[in-house]
């Protein structure tokens, strides 16, 4: 969650410097490789130097929290950007600017601040807790 935030920030900081018209082609192409790259990081570093009957048995840990991941990256994310957005723009950090929602978004699916709340509570929360109980530790 820590990493959606800070790519929320990035990107704000990144869009600000160099505007929507810095490249002719979408930036959230770049931002999803940037996102595949940190779950395959996380996903080798699990499995890195196991067996591979351990790496089976972990596996529904994984796409427990791959899936709560998936789930409540938006939340964190767009948290972020707007925490930063509006730092930006009127110099304070306030909670409430959490809950922004860019109007001059450029990405294929863009959620607003209810939708990505219950993405999170809903299904993000839930998978992340699940993972924590689908394997018995003997």
């Amino acid at each position: 969650m820590l990493i959606a935030t800070f790519q929320g920030v990035s990107h704000d900081i990144l869009y600000s410097r160099l505007g929507s018209t810095w490249a002719r082609w979408n930036e959230h192409i770049i931002f999803n490789i940037e996102r595949c790259l940190w779950g395959v990081l996380a996903i080798g570093s699990i499995y890195y130097g196991m067996q591979f009957k351990d790496i089976i048995e972990a596996l529904p840990k994984v796409v427990c929290y791959a899936c709560g991941s998936f789930c409540s990256f938006s939340f964190f994310h767009n948290g972020g950007y707007g925490m930063a957005f509006n730092y930006r723009k009127y110099g304070t950090i306030n909670l409430k600017y959490w809950s922004y929602t860019s109007t001059t978004d450029t990405a294929r699916i863009s959620l607003d601040f209810q939708s990505r709340l219950w993405w999170f509570l809903l299904l993000g929360i839930p998978f992340i807790i699940t993972g924590q109980f689908v394997i018995k530790i003997d």
